[in-house]
């Protein structure tokens, strides 16, 4: 465990170790070490100021044009996000569909509302 922080490289730590690459994947994909590797890496990463209002003030720098959208550092910048969403017990996730009718013109949706309506009134 100690080998992979320090070298985050599989084939490294394996060699380091002295078992099969593949030994050191399977260890290291046990829920209970999972768990274990994203707490220290979320210490870390508290430890040095990276919280949700740093990736938002990140983010907005590359979306103002102040910053390059280089691939890897938005590669990283989604794994940490990933690292400090909330999750557990209690927490609920909400997806919301803004776009249902995309597509259909207002008279489909219009359509619909009228004949929902008048299937209302006859059923009185």
């Amino acid at each position: 465990m100690r080998s992979f922080l320090r070298t985050q490289n599989y084939a490294e730590t394996a060699k380091e170790v002295g078992i099969k690459e593949d030994s050191v994947k399977r260890i290291l994909r046990r829920p209970n070490l999972k768990l274990y590797l994203e707490e220290i890496i979320q210490r870390a990463a508290i430890a040095e100021g990276t919280n949700l209002q740093w990736m938002i003030k990140e983010l907005r720098l590359v979306w103002e044009g102040q910053t390059k959208a280089d691939p890897i550092k938005m590669q990283a910048m989604k794994q940490m996000g990933d690292l400090i969403k909330p999750r557990g017990p209690g927490v609920q996730l909400n997806v919301q569909q803004n776009a249902f009718y995309s597509g259909m013109g207002k008279e489909v949706i219009d359509a619909e509302w009228t004949d929902a309506r008048a299937t209302a009134v006859e059923g009185i």
